[in-house]
């Protein structure tokens, strides 16, 4: 299962398989959604806090040219990724 699909589907990132770069350059074919963007506009706030701290950018943008940042459907998403892309740590965990 690609990791597209495992956010899309809403299963766990870290089920044995390590993320690997390539996988976190994986874009959907018609948007140019990364995993970031999905797991964001899903409200997906385990699958946003792995995806940025294995490395994921929240400032790459897809078709329409939105960021993942843009997308956040939670103030928790937002603060997360805004984080990530100040270089800060966050640990989603404490505020849920």
């Amino acid at each position: 299962m690609s990791l597209l699909d495992a956010v899309r589907h809403g299963h766990c990132l870290d089920n044995g398989r390590r993320l690997r770069p390539a996988d976190l350059l994986e874009t959907d074919s018609a948007t140019g959604d990364s995993a970031l963007h999905l797991a964001a506009a899903l409200g997906r706030a385990d699958a946003v806090w792995q995806l940025c701290t294995a490395g994921g950018s929240p400032i790459v943008t897809n078709a329409a040219g939105l960021r993942p940042l843009d997308v956040a459907s939670t103030p928790l998403i937002l603060q997360i990724l805004t984080n990530a892309k100040t270089g800060q740590s966050y640990n989603y965990l404490t505020h849920l």
